[in-house]
């Protein structure tokens, strides 16, 4: 994070004083496909079955098998993601004004980032229109936990309005998909047994 007097000093720096190195470089797994690959996975996955889906595919005269994928979305929301943080003199903690559409996460996230109980983190949303679920889980928070760290650190109130440009680079999107499936029908196109694998790129989707 930068922290500067005006946005336009910070810009400046951020474009030509910042430089970022890396260690331990390893080849990026960049699409569902390459995961697949990989076999890079997060969490279990789920299974859902009904019937004898075998017994169906030994009785179907058709065997039909393919796949279909989705690609991502941007939420093109009309206020990119925004946070102003100060400090709280009555509670003695600090107070976060954010555009969220899910404020108890921003709430929960700041108060673990900056160690302060949930009770010290008065958070205010004004009203809330056109995120598109561009405003739930991770996206605010990615601008008011470092606005949060900032303003107790130097005891001053901080605040951040991102680019739209930026917000497409770091904030996540409705999830790509991948669906493949394989289909048993008997003579007269009755569907015996249906199977199917669904994967989705673990990066931020509005909903599930």
């Amino acid at each position: 994070m930068v922290l500067a007097d005006s946005e336009e000093h910070a810009d400046r720096i951020a474009q030509l004083g910042v430089k970022v190195s890396y260690s331990n470089i390893q080849p990026p797994i960049s699409t569902i496909h390459d995961a697949i690959a990989k076999k890079s996975f997060s969490g279990r996955p789920h299974t859902s079955s009904t019937g004898d889906v075998d017994s169906g595919f030994a009785a179907a005269a058709h065997v039909f098998s393919g796949a279909t994928s989705s690609k991502g979305q941007y939420h093109f929301y009309m206020e990119t993601q925004t946070a102003v943080v100060s400090l709280d003199p009555m509670t003695q903690g600090i107070k976060v004004i954010t555009s969220t559409q899910s404020p108890a996460s921003v709430q929960g996230a700041v108060a673990r980032a900056v160690n302060l109980p949930m009770s010290k983190v008065a958070l205010e949303v004004a009203r809330v229109g056109g995120g598109y679920g561009g405003k739930l889980g991770s996206g605010p928070v990615t601008i008011a936990v470092p606005c949060a760290h900032a303003a107790l650190k130097h005891k001053a109130e901080v605040r951040c309005r991102s680019k739209i440009k930026d917000c497409m680079s770091f904030v996540g999107k409705r999830a790509p998909a991948v669906f493949s499936y394989k289909v048993g029908c008997d003579a007269s196109g009755k569907v015996l047994a249906v199977q199917g694998m669904l994967y989705v790129e673990n990066f931020r989707a509005s909903g599930r």
